[in-house]
């Protein structure tokens, strides 16, 4: 199994579903960095090719994105190698917005509570 295949197997387990690359798709590439946000409007994917930047920007309204870079390693260092972007999607969430109830401790603080020293205290009534 190559590389990319055990990335993309690797991130479908967790819920994300494989769209698309953004450059020129390699095997033997590795993987150097990845990013993903649920509070970003806009997630960038980037490729390096012969020396020529590409870039393809992804707007998360109802999917939320998962760039991988990969990098083919060459150049001194692999420094100098292309690059490419795995690309994954998945639904966003529904925005969590917990309901308060009133618990029985909230109905206990609406009742008065008597002052110490008062005849209430004592189970005494006038």
């Amino acid at each position: 199994m190559s590389v990319v295949a055990a990335v993309k197997r690797g991130y479908a387990t967790e819920g994300w579903k494989f769209l698309e690359v953004v450059g020129e798709l390699t095997t033997d590439a590795l993987p150097v960095a990845h990013f993903s946000s649920m509070t970003e409007q806009r997630i960038t994917a980037t490729a390096l090719r012969n020396g020529r930047r590409f870039k393809k920007v992804y707007v998360q309204t109802d999917r939320l994105f998962l760039t991988v870079t990969m990098q083919r390693p060459t150049g001194a260092g692999c420094r100098d190698g292309d690059t490419f972007s795995l690309v994954f999607s998945k639904p966003k969430p529904p925005p969590y917005h917990p309901q308060r109830t009133r618990s029985r401790s909230d109905r206990d603080c609406n009742r008065r509570i008597p002052r110490a020293g008062s005849l209430a205290v004592a189970g005494l009534r006038r």
